[in-house]
């Protein structure tokens, strides 16, 4: 599980932003753990940008909420306001995970 940890020195406020990449190697299902995990608080806008590979992702480790594969309209999803802080992943390639805190 990745875990959001702010990547510079906190000395001009709050980060809320986040970028992971990870390498999708779960191919039957999707594992325990959840693959991301953002500590934000409230709102945020998320894209997952899969530019390499065939990739499903989950908000509850148990649904496929979403198909991604690369070279399709599907490679790159663009979600306005989400609240889910976990995702899992299963299948095989490359997943980008972009999030910026949209809250008051």
């Amino acid at each position: 599980m990745v875990e959001y940890e702010p990547l510079g020195p906190q000395d001009k406020g709050k980060d809320f932003n986040f970028y992971q990449e990870v390498t999708v190697a779960a191919v039957a299902a999707f594992t325990e753990e959840p693959d991301f995990f953002m500590a934000m608080r409230g709102p945020r806008r998320m894209i997952f940008v899969c530019p390499s590979g065939d990739v499903e992702y989950s908000f509850n480790g148990n649904t496929v909420h979403g198909h991604m594969v690369s070279g399709e309209p599907s490679e790159k999803l663009d979600f306005d306001v989400r609240m889910e802080d976990k995702i899992w992943l299963r299948g095989t390639g490359v997943l980008q995970v972009h999030a910026w805190h949209i809250g008051v």
